[in-house]
């Protein structure tokens, strides 16, 4: 969001002191401000990452606050220490609730006021009287449009003429049987440049970028800009028909003075308004002001550029190259506490027997655990849920009895089956040996989840890192890689995380699991990541940590 305040910016303190341009420049600088701050946060999520040695360089190479804009993107991953039971709720879910909360607040209220309109043209009846059919022609034959391509409707609902509609459609007030030839081709040609210009779809898509980026100013301030914009470039090219100013002026004036006791729609656009009616009366009456129109060529040039600096500015952020890790205390967990006052029945063992798969010509002495390191965990899912069973694991043993793959033939879910992956994974096993010789093999490995046990499993886990306290050196990252999932599917995943001493990651349980496939994803990614160790007394030390993985579709 800072690379897309800085273009909104920029155009807030840019574009009004072009008062030399014309008023249809200044509407396509701001629509393609406006769009390029609207797709920078999207194809920073769209684009992959970058991890390639060049860039990695190249941004190191840059001076500090360009790296540090290119370097950081807080939302991919958030590591931060904790007891072995998160808390459920952490500041990003509660900011991330607010945003969610205000998009679908603006979207109501956008869609209301589409409602609103909409209600408006079915009680407007359309205009069959020859005159004003008459006017309508000669209109759109001063703008380059056809006028088969506009319903012209009159209704009593509005006190001004205004246009909307993907089929576009001009609706009038019931005054307008009263005006002039001369005023109603005025009116009708200031509408139909709004159809040309296709000014209604440029405003929607403003409101729908306010309704997502609702939190920023910014995006407010320029949609009304644009609003401004798109109603002087309108009097501009209705001036440029032949229409005088003064009358045209005197015209606008008449229109708003009936207008005041009636609301207008904010999602039409309406041939006058009180809010800026100064501002374009002036304009209008300016003798030496430019009136210039914008050719389609241009519109494409701009429209090229902005979407290219919004793909070059996300193509900056996207790699994750820094990342502040926070160390705090870790607490005794509830699970831990519970196994001091009431000891659980240890019998129980989380690691079943493991069977060889296939047929051998001649007896096999089948393989077993010989390095539990990582003990089987409950997801917060699981626990919540009270699920216990077995999860079936089928690996495949090289014949030092190192787990080359393992995958997962019988499923619990609730995060289980991939925590049963990250524990079989860690383990080492003895090799298979048939006469007397180390060979691989495909075996089968159940894995136990017991809440009976599982206050036993997470002692175990609480060992394997060193408390964090007082003199603890936080650790840094040093190389990141961003999760992609493979099914075009993205979420969020919580892991629980022990950082041994030389900075590599290693991935205790998922916590909370966003499915199997982002599950992996994020195992896989995080996996890749380097920090610098963790120190105490400025030696290296483990840490356990809780990272939040954003995985992207």
């Amino acid at each position: 969001m800072i690379a897309a305040t800085v273009v909104l910016l920029g155009a807030r303190l840019i574009i009004p002191r072009l008062r030399s341009r014309s008023a249809a420049a200044r509407h396509l600088w701001w629509a393609s401000a406006l769009a390029c701050a609207s797709l920078i946060p999207l194809f920073a999520r769209l684009i992959p990452a970058s991890d390639a040695a060049w860039f990695n360089t190249l941004v190191h190479a840059l001076p500090r606050p360009v790296s540090t804009l290119a370097g950081s993107n807080p939302d991919d991953v958030i590591v931060r220490t904790a007891g072995l039971e998160p808390a459920i709720w952490s500041p990003l879910d509660l900011a991330h609730s607010a945003w969610l909360l205000g998009v679908v607040m603006c979207t109501a209220i956008l869609a209301w006021r589409l409602g609103r309109i909409h209600a408006i043209g079915r009680r407007a009846t359309p205009v069959t009287d020859a005159d004003m059919c008459a006017c309508l022609r000669r209109s759109a034959q001063r703008v380059g449009l056809n006028d088969g391509a506009v319903a012209l409707l009159r209704g009593d609902d509005l006190a001004v003429p205004a246009t909307w509609g993907w089929s576009p459609r001009v609706v009038l007030p019931s005054a307008s049987r009263q005006w002039s030839r001369v005023r109603l081709e005025t009116v009708l040609t200031h509408e139909l440049v709004h159809v040309r210009r296709r000014d209604w779809l440029t405003h929607m898509l403003a409101e729908l970028a306010c309704a997502v980026f609702w939190f920023n100013p910014l995006f407010w301030v320029a949609r009304g800009a644009l609003r401004r914009e798109s109603e002087h470039a309108a009097d501009d090219a209705v001036l440029c028909t032949g229409i005088e100013p003064a009358d045209y002026a005197a015209d606008l004036l008449e229109i708003v003075r009936s207008a005041r006791i009636r609301t207008i729609p904010p999602t039409s656009l309406a041939m006058a308004r009180d809010s800026d009616l100064s501002a374009r009366i002036v304009r209008v009456l300016a003798v030496a002001a430019n009136r210039a129109p914008i050719t389609r060529a241009r519109v494409a040039t701009w429209t090229a550029a902005a979407a290219a600096i919004a793909c070059g500015v996300a193509f900056l952020t996207m790699p994750a190259l820094a990342a502040e890790v926070q160390l705090l205390p870790a607490r005794v967990p509830s699970a831990v506490r519970s196994m001091l006052d009431d000891p659980v029945d240890q019998s129980r063992s989380p690691v079943g027997e493991v069977r060889v798969i296939g047929a051998w010509p001649a007896p096999i002495e089948t393989p077993h655990v010989s390095e539990y390191t990582t003990p089987p965990l409950y997801s917060d899912d699981a626990r919540a849920q009270r699920i216990e069973g077995v999860v079936t694991v089928q690996i495949h043993l090289d014949a030092a009895g190192t787990v080359v793959t393992a995958r997962v033939t019988s499923h619990l879910g609730y995060g289980l089956d991939e925590n049963a992956l990250v524990a079989v994974r860690h383990w080492r096993f003895t090799p298979a040996r048939l006469q007397e010789r180390a060979i691989p093999v495909d075996a089968e490995v159940d894995v136990a989840f017991s809440l009976r046990n599982e206050a036993l499993n997470e002692l175990i886990a609480n060992d394997m890192a060193t408390q964090v306290g007082p003199g603890v050196t936080p650790p840094r990252v040093i190389r990141t890689q961003r999760p992609v999932s493979d099914r075009g599917a993205g979420g969020r995943v919580l892991l629980d995380v022990v950082l041994e001493e030389d900075g590599t990651p290693r991935i205790v349980r998922i916590l909370r699991s966003g499915g199997s496939d982002l599950d992996a994803a994020a195992v896989s990614a995080f996996e890749a990541w380097r920090f610098s160790p963790a120190t105490k007394d400025g030696k290296p030390v483990k840490v356990r940590m809780t990272a939040e993985i954003s995985v992207h579709g």
